[in-house]
């Protein structure tokens, strides 16, 4: 009697997998990369002083957007990662990093 139900079984997922896209049709993943989202590249800001306006500044609260779906505390390799992705999706997202530049432990690779 078990064989007979594993035999069974066995036949009833080999249809539903034949036949998958009558019962999935319906189901859309939501794919990030699935159009080309790329923006034109600003011009590089060279001048010190500037640069050191935005990264020098610090953190302040009120600062920090109200309508965020997330904020990712870190911007190593996993953090913009996720970070990318998810403002792929439309989410608006915050990264936060302790230091003035980000890259997390990358920054502390040399060859």
């Amino acid at each position: 009697m078990g064989l007979f139900l594993y035999i069974v079984a066995f036949v009833l997922l080999y249809i539903l997998w034949q036949f998958k896209s009558l019962f999935f049709s319906s189901v859309r993943v939501l794919n990030p990369f699935h159009e080309d989202s790329r923006k034109t590249i600003r011009e590089q800001v060279t001048d010190q002083k500037k640069r050191d306006e935005v990264l020098k500044n610090g953190f302040k609260p009120e600062k920090v957007p109200k309508d965020l779906d997330a904020i990712v505390i870190g911007s190593g390799i996993g953090g913009l990662s996720v970070a990318a992705i998810l403002s792929k999706i439309g989410k608006k997202v915050l990264v936060l990093e302790q230091h003035d530049q980000g890259r997390g432990l990358l920054s502390y690779i040399h060859r």
